[in-house]
């Protein structure tokens, strides 16, 4: 059995402006060798542990919900006990089917100008119902309403990250996706929307 985890840094990437921002880019799967998921091991090949723990577990969860037994790879090891031998026992004991690895393949920072432009009364509402109020005169309708405008710059991560699944042994890639995510820091809901669109691929091509 061949099992190779990559070893690419991984930064699971989040929400822009409380916006859904994973968007799917491509994916392929190989129809003759393919089968449905019925237990996989979650890799997430992260940087930092807590990344990890949140990706694997939020992926895990959504693949549960139509059915999988998806296994957390961080519950079983840790980032430094992560080798080919020890999970190569792992996945026979077990009787796992599959394997899915979710890396990035690139990842920038950028900047972004923002403008709000406010809206707001400097004095009392000219008098009257609005059939009166136009005699009020031009100037009383101009001088109600000021507008300001706040601009500030964001910063942001553009990452285009694969999904790779492994079955036959784990010896074979079947399936494979590419996303690509803008993000803020916000783990979470960033990796709500990765795992999401992921699940969403998985069932579309007949996986789950």
């Amino acid at each position: 059995m061949n099992f190779r985890i990559a070893t690419i840094g991984i930064s699971i990437c989040f929400i822009l402006m409380s916006c859904s921002t994973a968007q799917l880019k491509g994916s392929w799967k190989d129809t003759e060798k393919i089968e449905k998921i019925k237990k996989v091991l979650v890799v997430g090949v992260a940087i930092r542990k807590n990344r990890r723990q949140i990706f694997e577990t939020t992926l895990a969860t959504k693949l549960k919900d139509y059915g999988v037994a998806a296994i957390p790879s961080f519950t079983i090891f840790p980032k430094e006990d992560m080798n080919d031998l020890a999970t190569t026992e792992y996945l026979k004991q077990n009787k796992i089917d599959s394997v899915i690895v979710v890396k990035v393949l690139n990842s920038k920072a950028l900047q972004r100008r923002v403008e709000e432009a406010t809206l707001h009364t400097t004095r009392s509402q000219p008098v009257g119902v609005p059939y009166y109020r136009r005699f009020n005169g031009w100037f009383a309708d101009y001088s109600y309403w000021t507008t300001t405008v706040a601009t500030y710059d964001t910063g942001y991560v553009l990452s285009n990250l694969e999904a790779n699944l492994y079955q036959q042994d784990n010896k074979n890639m079947v399936w494979t996706s590419y996303a690509e995510v803008n993000a803020s820091d916000d783990d979470v809901a960033g990796v709500k929307d990765l795992a999401k669109v992921l699940v969403k691929q998985l069932k579309k091509d007949g996986l789950i």
